[in-house]
Formats: structure tokens, sequence, C-alpha cells
């Protein structure tokens, strides 16, 4: 398998964190094969496909979660968050202009607009790390040769005659890669001597900016080159450190004790406390926590810092511990798991220690020696065999109907929607739905990043035709979004179902994707509950009207109304549950 050969190769070679903070970059010797140095590298390359990581493109910020989903915030002009259907990702990069990934199977995946990249892209594999500049992406192999595609105007995809590669780094329109040797190589625009690294030696990471290299030496001090009054370039006076992180305007540092330098100071990013990973855009800097909480600082005017709720490693639910993908194995959750506990893991099932290549399940236990840390769930499996199929469709069924009862972990493994401690008929039909791949049931919940949960919850006792809240601040826009399957049931009906000229915010039935239609009246006549009259309100404030311009309302438009002048404005929060 991929990782066991990887495992292999990258033994012999220096270590490097992939994933600061799930195991400590060590001080070794690059040119020995010392036992350290083999822990650093399994331990690195497992926390690749397990503890979680995030990264940061100039307008946005990606994490990616320990069951190899990807979730993504910020600006999308160019679809760089457009991530959410990739599976079995291991390593995630950022770019101004892309998101790139490489998953477990080895194969390299990119929102790149250019068709021609995308399309040379999809055909590598074997690949263990991924990284993109402006217009290029470089993929690391797993016999340590590199692969390139995109745009080579300077060169920066000359990489096929590198051998001997353990970690790469690209930005703007240059490459970087550290060799097992403890050397480094790069090739691309040198305008700002970003390039300038042939001398290095006995280095441990590298990370690269678009003015400037950084690198991690094995004596905890690190190096750096560009432009000579380049601010990010002082890290002389950084000791005792584990990882290294490159922006456009900054250079950070994780020192041994969990703390962050910066260069320039940055007070808000020295005073980051508990993070195990950070990844710096041009103007904001996001934190992955030990805890698997994600913190952000910086310049939040596109949205790149909404990460309230993001959750990228495994979590407590009802008592189980929620996080892993169906299919992981006992080893790839112990990979996960040790750098949460600190200590080591054995897993069980019925009372009996499972071997590494066994699938996890929901039901199974993780020990720390010989007490219960929690036992495993795995949302859909229901009747624990580590799969979701129709059979999980089948118990939650009997018990919804009493046939047989769910308890501990199987129960929480059938509350998909997590509404409440109740199991909802919905369950049913997102197993199946999983089951013939229409939509994938989520590991982890979507995060909630508005108060409506209650109010959700309160009309679905009324009626459980609901389907989520929209509310647009400003506006008198706050309903209510209900679903018939008779399509236009609630175009004259309210959100009670009964009788009304008004009728309700409503979505189509049977028709949910990635784009969703959401409609209601224009109840221009009406002085209350006008609807998605205000909509107007919206257009003509953002076209420099003082007053609303449509027949029977002359409101005036205020400066609360979204301005589309700023991304946030632009952006509208529409709450969606159980569908």
């Amino acid at each position: 398998m991929l990782k066991k050969w990887l495992t292999v190769f990258l033994a012999a070679a220096l270590a490097v964190s992939t994933c600061a903070g799930c195991t400590p970059a060590g001080t070794n010797n690059p040119n020995t094969t010392e036992i350290p140095i083999v822990q650093n590298f399994e331990l690195d390359i497992y926390s690749a496909d397990g503890c979680g990581m995030v990264a940061a493109g100039k307008k946005h910020s990606v994490g990616l979660r320990s069951d190899g989903t990807l979730i993504s915030t910020g600006n999308n002009e160019n679809g760089q968050c457009n991530v959410d259907d990739w599976e079995k990702i291991i390593h995630i990069d950022a770019s101004d202009t892309m998101t790139v990934g490489a998953s477990w199977e080895g194969k390299a995946y990119s929102t790149s607009l250019d068709e021609t990249l995308q399309s040379q892209i999809a055909a590598w594999t074997d690949i263990v790390m991924i990284t993109a500049g402006d217009a290029h992406v470089v993929g690391l192999k797993n016999d340590g040769t590199v692969v390139a595609a995109g745009d080579n105007s300077y060169g920066q995809c000359d990489v096929t005659a590198w051998t001997d590669i353990v970690m790469i780094a690209a930005d703007a329109n240059h490459t970087v890669a550290l060799k097992k040797d403890g050397t480094v190589v790069a090739v691309g625009d040198n305008s700002s001597r970003q390039c300038l690294v042939s001398d290095w030696e006995k280095v441990v990471k590298i990370d690269t900016a678009r003015y400037h290299t950084l690198a991690l030496k094995e004596d905890g001090t690190a190096y750096a080159v560009g432009s000579f009054d380049l601010e990010q370039i002082n890290v002389a006076g950084w000791h005792k450190i584990e990882d290294i992180y490159a922006g456009q305007m900054k250079s950070a540092c994780m020192t041994d004790i969990g703390y962050f330098d910066c260069a320039p100071i940055d007070t808000d990013i020295m005073g980051v406390n508990d993070g195990v990973m950070c990844a710096l855009g041009t103007n904001h800097a996001i934190f992955m926590k030990k805890d698997g909480t994600v913190a952000t600082t910086g310049l939040n005017n596109e949205l790149q810092c909404q990460v309230d709720g993001w959750m990228l490693r495994p979590y407590f639910v009802y008592g189980a511990l929620a996080g892993f993908a169906p299919g992981t194995t006992v080893e790839q959750l112990i990979s996960i798991m040790t750098p949460m506990i600190g200590s080591s893991i054995i897993v069980k099932s019925g009372g009996a220690i499972m071997s590494a290549e066994q699938k996890v399940h929901t039901g199974c236990e993780i020990y720390t020696g010989s007490e219960i840390y929690a036992p495993v769930v795995i949302i859909g499996d229901a009747d624990g065999d580590g799969a979701i199929t129709e059979e999980d469709a089948v118990t939650v069924e009997k018990h919804l109907d009493g046939s047989s009862v769910l308890s501990g972990a199987y129960l929480t493994a059938a509350m998909v929607y997590r509404e409440g401690e109740d199991v909802h008929e919905a369950s049913v039909q997102a197993i199946r739905d999983h089951v013939s791949g229409e939509k994938k049931i989520p590991q982890f919940s979507v995060p909630s990043t508005n108060e409506y949960g209650e109010k959700i919850e309160e009309v679905k006792q009324l009626n459980d035709d609901i389907a989520g809240w929209i509310k647009i601040d400003g506006t008198d826009i706050d309903h209510p979004i209900m679903y018939h399957k008779e399509h236009s049931f609630y175009n004259t009906h309210d959100y009670l179902g009964d009788s009304s000229e008004h009728g309700s915010v409503y979505t189509f039935y049977g028709n949910l994707t990635k784009n969703n239609v959401i409609t209601a009246h224009n109840m221009r006549k009406a002085k209350t509950n006008r609807m998605f009259h205000d909509l107007h309100h919206v257009q003509e404030y953002n076209m420099g009207e003082t007053e609303c311009q449509t027949k029977y309302c002359s409101d005036a438009l205020t400066d609360a109304l979204p301005d589309f002048s700023t991304y946030g404005g632009r952006v509208w929060t529409i709450s969606i549950h159980g569908l």
C-alpha cells in the first residue's frame, strides 16, 4: 500500500513535519538514520492523513478534517473554495487563486479554472504531497521524484530531474524542494532572491511565499532568504523552533513550548496559544489547535477568518468519539489519536485487541493503557460493522418501529442529524442516499454560523416540513424555509400549512444540490410580512437610490442594508437543516 511504502522511503530520509505539532520536528542529524528520525517520519507522514491541517490563500482559508474531507471559507472568485466534495485527502495547500489536495490513493486535485492544468494533474499517480503557485501545481511522488504542471514561464515547473526529495513548497512563480540529505533546491522566479538556497544544509523543513523562502534547521534555528528590505527574513533571533510558516507579508514559527513568533512582529499571531499548526495568507493567519478547533487573526474582509465552529480532529458526541471516515483502519486511528492523547493507544472490539489492518467500527473502544478512553462512532454505521450500508437503514427502521432498541454509540451512529437526542425518520433516507452515492453522510457536523437552530427546532415541533431559516441583516427577511413534495404548496400556505396569500419562503422538493432555489412572494403592498420584497430594497440601495422605487412602496433605504461593495455584504448565511 501507498502509506507502507512511503513510510519505508521516508524512514531513510530526514525528519520533516507536514503537520506541525502532531509530532515535534526533531533536531536530529539528517545524514543519519537514528531511531528518532524514523519515528518522526512515520508520525509526520501519518499526520498528513489523520490529525488535521490548515492552509491559507490570499483571501481564503481551508481546513482538512481527520476523515479526509475539507471545509473552506473566504473569497471564491476563482472557485478556490469549491472543495466540499473532495474525499480521502491527506495533504492540502492554497495559493492566491486555487486550492490543491493529494488523496490517500495518490491522486491530485485542484480547483484551478485552467482545464489544461486540471487534465494534466488528473493523470498524476502516487502523489503524497502537493503545493501550488499562482498558476502552477507541483506534486511529490512516493519515490522522491517531483512532477509539475501549469505555467512555466519562469522555469518553475523544471523539476523532472529532481530525486531524493522529501518535501516541496511553491508560491507565485517558483518552486522549492528539500532533499533527504538536508540540502535544498529551487527553480523559477528569483527576482527577490527567494531561490538562493543552494548553500543551505542540515535542513528539516521548508516553506516559501511570494518574495521569500524559509527553512527550519536541525538545531532549531532558521534560514531565510529574500529581498534585503523584507522584514519577513529577520529570523536570526528564532531559537528552539519546531515549525516554520511563510506568508506574503509575514514569517512565523512555532516554538518548542507551543507559542508562535513572527517577523515582522505581530502580537495577534504571537498571542495564539495551544496551536499545533499555522498557515499564513496575505493579511490573515489560520491556526489549528490541539483539540482540532481553529482560530484566525488578521483581515476578515472576504470572510477568510469565518471559522467559528470548525473542527478538524475527532470530537466527542454523546460520549463517543466521532470524526473517522468509514474504512479507517486501526493503524490510521492510532496515528490520528496519538498526537491528541499523547500516550500509547490500543483499540478493542468485544474485549479483544484489534490488529492494525482491521477496520474500526461503531462500538469499538479506544484504550490508553488499561483505561477506556472512548468508544468510536461512525455516523451512519448503526449496526457496527464499520461500513454504511442498507443494513444500517434497516437497523434504524427497526429502532424507530420499536422492534429493537439502539443504545450508546450505536444510537449516536443512527442520529445522522444529531438534533436533540432523537433518531429521525430522515436518518433512514440519509443512509440510503449515502449508499446510493446521492449524498454522503458527513462525519463532522456542518458548523452553525448563526443562532437559528432553536427557531428551526421550535417550528419543527409544529410542522416537520421546515428545511431551514433565512435572515438577511438590514431587512425584514427573517423566515423559516419550507419544503414540500408538492413543489408550489408553500406558495399559497404559511409555515404552519394554513392557506395564506403571503405564502412562505420555500425551496423545491427533490432538487437539493449545491445551488438551490429559495423563493417567496414580493408582497410590496403589505405593511408587514412582505416576504422577499426587501430584496428590492437591497438592489436599489446598491444602485444608489435612497427610497424604494417599486410601485406601492416608498420606504427609505438605510445604510443598514447589505452593501455589495464589501465581500461580506455579498455573502448571506442560510441555514439548511435535515435535508
